[in-house]
């Protein structure tokens, strides 16, 4: 029935009435196709029209009334504005263009496409956690976090692996005897991060959970990369003091899922190459040096599910389903 309306309307009023909805139900297969696998196609959708609602201002309290009192203002404006186009026009010349804002907008754009360039491409470019962040980082915030010695250890060694020079925790009893430079486990904590209008949430932040699933990729043992999936436990800037000086660095602490051993089990739901979702344990790997990463390794969120594979004996497995960004290279 909707396509016949859509297409008595195209009939009669031409293609140029056909918004991209009704261009949807007349080309739902060839637009499926254009996009790629179904989920994604369906969850990029949803997940983008919730971006869209999200953008509007409200005060958190009758959130639908005024959602839609933004969207009558906006029909109104627009209306207002074909009615009144030729004076418009006119006013046009009158108003003086900004020439900074071209340039601001092109640098922060770019500061984008550099820090996203990072989390794909990290055999050529492996961040430390103190270039620019274009992002946003948000609270709960907790400015007087002290880690664990288990997590400040593991600080240190990621400092060790990401610099030229030796660094000891405080932990350490020897650090008074060494030249090294000493690690502090005081931290300043987050609970999520904006990044281009995407929200990372942590475990840390109660309401943020669901948005604390994230992808990462690694370079493994024989130079190959593979794409992790983890849940962030939260988000932490840290100061360390080198030689040239004192540098803050901006990190995630994350528990890593492990992969599946069968390779046929993993890739279970894909069908000629097209589908993207994995199968994995739903078991952590133990905490390790692997569990700090910067925040621009983090390649992208994603949804897991619960697929269950076998015949007789059924087994469990989380599914992994990559979520779209709202801002690509």
């Amino acid at each position: 029935l909707l396509l016949n309306m859509v297409k008595l309307i195209k009939k009669k009023y031409g293609p140029k009435k056909i918004t991209p909805n009704l261009h949807l139900c007349l080309n739902i297969c060839e637009c499926v196709n254009d996009y790629g696998p179904m989920y994604a196609f369906w969850c990029f959708s949803y997940e983008r029209m919730n971006g869209l609602l999200g953008s509007f201002y409200n005060s958190n309290r009758k959130i639908e009334i005024e959602l839609f009192k933004t969207i009558q203002s906006y029909s109104l404006l627009e209306e207002l504005t074909k009615q009144a186009e030729g004076h418009f026009h006119t006013c046009l010349q009158f108003i003086k263009q900004r020439t900074t804002k071209g340039s601001l907008f092109i640098q922060n754009e770019n500061d984008r496409y550099e820090f996203l360039s990072m989390s794909r491409n990290i055999e050529e470019s492996s961040g430390t956690g103190v270039e620019p962040f274009s992002g946003e980082i948000l609270g709960p915030k907790n400015a007087r976090k002290i880690l664990s010695k288990e997590i400040s250890d593991i600080l240190t060694k990621y400092y060790n692996n990401a610099y030229n020079y030796s660094f000891k925790s405080l932990n350490d009893r020897n650090i008074r005897r060494s030249e090294s430079i000493p690690v502090l486990p005081r931290v300043t904590e987050f609970g999520k991060v904006k990044i281009s209008d995407e929200i990372f949430g942590s475990t840390s932040a109660a309401k943020q959970k669901r948005l604390a699933k994230i992808l990462a990729k690694f370079i493994l043992a024989n130079r190959s990369t593979d794409i992790y999936p983890g849940i962030v436990q939260f988000y932490f800037e840290h100061v360390v003091q080198l030689p040239e000086g004192p540098k803050k660095h901006v990190l995630v602490f994350v528990h890593w899922f492990k992969p599946v051993d069968n390779h046929k089990i993993r890739y279970h739901c894909q069908v000629d190459d097209i589908c993207n979702i994995e199968l994995w344990n739903r078991n952590f790997y133990n905490i390790s040096r692997d569990c700090i990463i910067p925040i621009h390794n983090i390649l992208g969120r994603f949804i897991s599910g619960t697929v269950k594979v076998g015949k007789k004996n059924l087994i469990e497995y989380m599914s992994v389903i990559p979520v779209n960004r709202k801002f690509h290279i």
